[in-house]
């Protein structure tokens, strides 16, 4: 029996290259899925076995960025957050 050329390269691969396939397909779902606290989860851990894989970084940090341009669409401007809304720490100069 003849095996297909994709199966042979699948079958080339190691362990490690097969889980990061698995992750990196999981990673994408979760996006489209909108489960950012998942995905953000997933890419920290995955990045303890391979800090220099540059899709896990970005799947890492990119779910904030949304985060971040969601809340500046409902506040544009730091002085529209009421005064009892506002942490601790935000200077109240030029209120």
């Amino acid at each position: 029996m003849r095996r297909s050329p994709r199966a042979s390269t699948f079958a080339r691969l190691t362990k490690k290259e097969t889980v990061a396939i698995m992750v990196g397909t999981l990673l994408e779902f979760y996006d489209r899925q909108g489960m950012q606290d998942q995905r953000i989860a997933l890419a920290k851990v995955a990045m303890e076995y391979s800090p220099k894989d540059v899709s896990l970084i970005l799947h890492s940090i990119r779910p904030y960025s949304r985060v971040e341009a969601g809340f500046h669409e409902q506040v544009p401007d730091a002085q529209d957050v009421p005064m009892e809304k506002r942490p601790c720490s935000w200077s109240t100069k030029g209120a």
